[in-house]
């Protein structure tokens, strides 16, 4: 409702303010509603959506400069953007917090919903979804560092509560038609929830682009939509989807993620999703995952028949940054054990994933 000349002034004032990605980064993980708000549930939302899309904006400014040939350095002289590359670690660390929401209330403990502050809301998570794939376009090195600050410690604290979010609005009482096969209304909408509050597919997009050094393409169901082959050639061309993160920085995240088992995890997350309505859907979400994971680190992008590359770039694409590691537990029992137990046993815990 701002008039053009009042979104300028606001505009200004926030880049001009040091502080501002702190104040717009609250809007989007911790909402507040202010009793005159009652009456509109949806203030908070608009507020986290606007907040989210001002940040985003400098994310792909930052974005559009390095591919066009430039550095942050470029655009952080001018001052003309809220982030930087500190700012946008920073506030990786904050989105990576707010999936821990729903681990603390949930919408079955009363009790534990009565002892917080009712003005407080949970973040509306695709919000945070949305921004932190913005933020790894424009500042992928800040992202990666902040996830994997601390080592495997600082993976689980990144990474963890993504693997673990549940939706608010999912029950854990499935019943008998769900859980034999049947759908129902709520079912599907508690499904179409899951797919749109998702973080894993942000966390398989932050684990290949840190890993690889470029930015990662689509979901995977998008690449098997289309021609894997001619599409990771053009990439190869193109080079266009190149990220700068150190090679210190790389090798720290690929390690802590093979210490903090990543990919066990991922088997397991399809094992055992849950026994809420949306079990499924996370499952579906975890293999997707995995799937990306695998698909980006263990078959990199090789060039056409014909196409010879300089020696630079054939050393930098043959470097190892101990991906091995990582991928390491494809060939473990245990990981076999939770991938052919969905087929021959269903779920452990019998969920509807089987």
């Amino acid at each position: 409702g701002l008039s053009e000349e009042d979104k300028k002034e606001m505009v200004g004032f926030l880049k001009g303010n040091e502080n501002a990605y702190n104040v717009l980064s609250d809007c989007i993980v911790s909402p507040i509603r202010s009793d005159d708000e009652e009456v509109d549930a949806m203030v908070p939302i608009k507020r986290s959506y606007r907040a989210t899309k001002i940040l985003e904006q400098d994310a792909t400014t930052a974005a559009k400069v390095q591919q066009s040939g430039g550095t942050l350095q470029d655009i952080e002289d001018s001052d003309t953007l809220i982030l930087n590359a500190t700012r946008a670690g920073l506030l990786a660390k904050k989105l990576f917090r707010a999936y821990m929401y729903n681990q603390n209330r949930t919408v079955d403990n009363e009790d534990a919903a009565a002892s917080l502050d009712v003005q407080t809301l949970p973040p509306h998570i695709p919000h945070v979804n949305h921004l932190l794939m913005s933020l790894l376009e424009g500042y992928a090195s800040a992202v990666v560092a902040a996830a994997c600050a601390g080592g495997k410690e600082g993976i689980e604290s990144s990474f963890g509560p993504m693997l673990a979010y549940r939706s608010g609005t999912a029950k854990s009482t499935p019943t008998s038609s769900t859980t034999n096969g049947g759908s129902s209304a709520a079912h599907d909408d508690a499904g179409f929830t899951a797919s749109l509050e998702s973080p894993l597919p942000v966390l398989a997009a932050i684990v290949t682009t840190g890993c690889t050094g470029r930015l990662a393409p689509g979901a995977a169901a998008e690449q098997r939509a289309s021609n894997p082959m001619m599409m990771q050639q053009q990439q190869l061309l193109q080079n266009d989807n190149t990220v700068h993160i150190s090679k210190g920085h790389r090798r720290k995240f690929v390690r802590s993620l093979a210490d903090w088992e990543l990919l066990t995890r991922l088997a397991d997350c399809i094992d055992h999703p849950g026994t809420d309505e949306s079990a499924m859907y996370r499952s579906e979400a975890a293999c997707d995952a995995l799937l990306n994971i695998v698909d980006n680190i263990g078959f990199p992008p090789m060039p056409p028949p014909g196409v010879a590359l300089d020696a630079k770039k054939k050393k930098e694409m043959e470097e190892s940054f101990g991906e091995d590691q990582l991928l390491a537990p494809l060939a473990t029992d245990e990981f076999i054990h939770h991938l052919t137990n969905c087929v021959t046993g269903g779920s452990l815990n019998n969920s509807t994933s089987a």
